[in-house]
């Protein structure tokens, strides 16, 4: 999974190759790529943005009783 950071380096080369490709003539080319660089701009705010909840709650089962995944023992695997 991308990071923040990570998405923004690579926002700031589509946009390196953006300028370069509107000095070579090819606007089109280098609209598409400041668009692509908009875009991860935007998904790195975003990430940057995200909070998770303070408090998770667990929900019960009908029953009343937790769901029997969350008794589960995680077993380590075997040393070879």
């Amino acid at each position: 999974m991308p990071n923040a950071d990570g998405l923004r380096s690579r926002a700031i080369r589509y946009l390196a190759m953006a300028f370069k490709a509107r000095e070579n003539g090819e606007a089109d080319f280098a609209r598409r790529l400041a668009e692509r660089a908009t875009e991860l701009f935007k998904e790195a705010a975003t990430l940057a943005n995200c909070s998770t909840p303070e408090k998770l709650e667990v929900s019960l089962e009908p029953s009343g009783r937790l769901h029997p995944a969350f008794g589960n023992v995680i077993i380590p695997p075997r040393e070879r």
